[in-house]
């Protein structure tokens, strides 16, 4: 498990460096549980997320959301990153 969360947690660097070198300047945003659950599971997903992107240097690269309907615009015109 802890090969894989390096590896995840690698990954996510190399994209935010990516992002850094084209000069996009849009939001990475996670979800800890894409499927609404219950908020005591929504509470522990997000707590592991927060412990994960702490314990990598993530967390200012990350933001964590609640509810894929903000990433999915609702039928808005403008990108998901400027509504969330």
């Amino acid at each position: 498990m802890k090969r894989e969360l390096e590896h995840l947690a690698k990954f996510l660097h190399l994209a935010v460096d990516y992002k850094m070198k084209i000069g996009f300047k849009g939001k990475f945003c996670i979800e800890p549980k894409p499927k609404e659950p219950t908020k005591h599971q929504y509470d522990s997903d997000a707590a592991a997320c927060l412990n994960f992107l702490s314990e990598y240097d993530l967390l200012g690269d990350l933001k964590l959301v609640s509810g894929h309907w903000k990433l999915a615009s609702q039928g808005r015109n403008e990108p998901a990153s400027e509504i969330v």
